[in-house]
């Protein structure tokens, strides 16, 4: 079974549709693989949501800016002797 933090790349994604099917060399499914990406993006940009069965529904959202925190670049400057004015960009 899969971990659940672990991530498959393109090419790992592309080389199990090879494997599945008899259609596809590795290369032609690495060429559907990141086709596929780029249309789901396509569409997400444009405002649509993407229905996958199985998986669920991708939908892009658009926040509010605002200003976030690395805690863990904030922790090696205080170890580093720096304080959190000092930090301030």
């Amino acid at each position: 079974m899969t971990k659940v933090n672990e991530t498959v790349n393109t090419k790992e994604l592309a080389r199990t549709l090879a494997e599945r099917t008899e259609l596809l060399n590795k290369g032609q499914s690495e060429e559907v693989v990141n086709a596929l990406a780029d249309v789901i993006f396509e569409t997400l940009v444009s405002g649509k949501n993407v229905k996958l069965n199985g998986i669920g529904v991708l939908e892009a959202r658009q926040v509010e800016a605002g200003t976030v925190q690395n805690p863990a670049l904030y922790t090696k400057l205080i170890e580093q002797g720096m304080s959190k004015d000092d930090a301030k960009a």
